[in-house]
């Protein structure tokens, strides 16, 4: 078990299994697949109040980045997929999940909040607490 510092910060995995505990928060990786480049692709799974929760999409074990009170940045895919990435804000507080509108990479903490780059280039993303997301459930 990886214990994430209250201060959050960047982590990775290859594992067949991890679990990490961020603010008292658990959650299970669970390897799925692994595309030519070499990095695990994991399912994700939140327990929370008793109930065990899966994430709809499947997520990079690579550049995990955990900020806030509860939260979670990783590069996801669909379920049964290796590409079409994006990048998703995963609520470990509530079984919810925010998908974003491309892949950021290279999170950095500033004064103002989370700063996201697209891989792409373009404009970036500054992520605050009143940042508008549009939460979908977890199943």
């Amino acid at each position: 078990m990886i214990a994430v510092p209250d201060t959050g910060g960047q982590f990775s995995t290859w594992n067949n299994q991890e679990q990490f505990i961020y603010r008292g928060r658990p959650l299970e990786l669970h390897y799925q697949t692994e595309p030519p480049h070499g990095d695990f692709i994991y399912s994700l799974s939140l327990s929370l109040d008793g109930a065990n929760y899966r994430l709809p999409l499947w997520i990079y074990g690579r550049s995990l980045f955990f900020f806030g009170t509860s939260c979670l940045l990783a590069e996801s895919v669909p379920v049964g997929h290796i590409s079409d990435l994006k990048s998703v804000v995963i609520d470990l507080s509530f079984p919810r999940y925010a998908l974003l509108d491309s892949w950021y990479h290279q999170p950095r903490m500033t004064d103002q909040g989370l700063l996201l780059t697209r891989f792409y280039g373009g404009a970036p993303l500054l992520l605050t607490p009143s940042t508008p997301f549009t939460w979908h459930k977890f199943k």
